[in-house]
């Protein structure tokens, strides 16, 4: 019945589970993960795929994350379900989150909620579109730098802001390289945008900065 902006799932590995059966390398010794380790790992996986009712983001990327890399998805018949958390747009227009626990099967409704779209009113957002799209967040990190995350969104509108960008002033800082999924553009007064579009997750990372001398 709701939109639903975001899914997490989290697992915890099976008991006895080895070093060689995981098969993973710790990217700071190039070795097996030490068997003492393992218990400790609480991978988790997550997706920014917007589906509306009756939609579906079947076959949708997922990133998955325990400290390191997996490296196949027969890693998964290790590990044990143990919760959820599903992101969800309310009646109020607001981003909700229900909790689900594999142990009881029960749900858990959280009281804190998210605005949908955060943008905040200064000269930096002055300088730059605004993403056409229900879902972002913008946020100024340092007094000379903003970012911003726009999420649902295809190719297509990564193409087309970018063209919105250069229409208020900013052109490509490297014209004869592909336009693929990012973009570099400067302006006259000195600022760089760097956009970057995230395809398995349908989203685009944006951030504005004086350019560097």
């Amino acid at each position: 019945d709701y939109t639903i902006v975001m899914l997490e799932l989290y697992f915890k590995m099976k008991e006895g589970v080895t070093s060689k059966q995981l098969q993973l390398i710790d990217p700071f010794t190039d070795e097996l993960i030490p068997d003492d380790k393992i218990p400790d790992m609480e991978p988790y996986v997550y997706d920014w795929i917007v589906s509306d009712p009756g939609e579906t983001a079947e076959g949708a990327d997922c990133y998955m994350d325990y400290n390191t890399y997996p490296t196949s998805t027969d890693q998964c018949d290790l590990m044990e379900f143990s919760s959820a958390n599903i992101h969800f747009i309310g009646e109020d227009g607001k981003i909700h989150t229900v909790s689900y626990s594999a142990e009881n099967c029960g749900y858990a409704l959280s009281e804190n909620t998210e605005e949908l779209y955060v943008w905040v009113d200064n000269d930096y957002t002055k300088m730059i579109p605004k993403p056409n799209t229900r879902i972002a967040s913008a946020d100024q990190f340092k007094e000379d730098c903003l970012g911003v995350e726009a999420y649902d969104m295809s190719h297509d509108d990564f193409l087309e802001y970018i063209d919105s960008c250069e229409q208020m002033g900013f052109q490509n800082k490297y014209p004869n390289e592909d336009l693929d999924y990012s973009y570099t553009g400067t302006n006259a007064n000195g600022y760089e945008i760097d956009v970057r579009y995230i395809d398995n997750m349908h989203y685009i990372e944006i951030t504005l900065q004086k350019e560097e001398q």
